[in-house]
């Protein structure tokens, strides 16, 4: 899924360009570091503490430490987004991510970790990082069933307005 978003932004640049970019649950950075490489004048790649060398390894890989900073950021931590704010040096202007609701609809074993949760999670950190008027590009690939696709749309579209598209990605 980070691979399809990294072509469609390459092939919109001026989605990028310019702007202060937030990646979520960024895993490798891939989607982040291709967002610096486009023009974007500020990107901060998050996720959980464990992934952060990884992630810090690959800015330092491509060159990008001056305008690329990795942050922790547990979703639900209002205290993690606003370091992420700080460190953006203001709100985002586009917040990107990839493969982060998959599963979200799946029965809960456990509540505090299960996907629903995480999934709510993410919907409460993007209301916290996300002012009016900041756009979000989203991106996963289907594994659930097609209930779970729709909840997870429905809720997304209720509480932020997102446009689903479907595109199909060639290898």
């Amino acid at each position: 899924a980070a691979l399809v978003l990294c072509e469609f932004l390459a092939l919109h640049p001026d989605l990028v360009r310019g702007k202060r970019v937030v990646e979520l649950g960024s895993g490798t950075g891939v989607l982040g570091l291709v967002c610096a490489r486009l023009g974007a004048e500020r990107v901060i790649l998050t996720d959980l503490p464990e992934q952060l060398p990884l992630l810090e390894d690959n800015v330092r890989r491509n060159a990008l430490e001056t305008r690329v900073a990795v942050r922790g950021c547990a979703w639900g931590s209002q205290p993690a987004v606003r370091e992420v704010i700080a460190a953006l040096g203001g709100p985002p202007d586009l917040v990107v991510a990839s493969d982060v609701v998959y599963c979200a609809a799946a029965d809960p074993l456990d509540p505090h970790q299960s996907p629903r949760a995480v999934f709510d999670a993410l919907k409460a950190t993007l209301k916290d990082l996300c002012p009016i008027g900041a756009q979000g590009l989203l991106s996963y690939k289907r594994r659930m069933n097609p209930e779970a696709d729709a909840f997870v749309f429905e809720s997304l579209a209720r509480e932020f307005g997102v446009e689903q598209r479907e595109v199909l990605f060639h290898v």
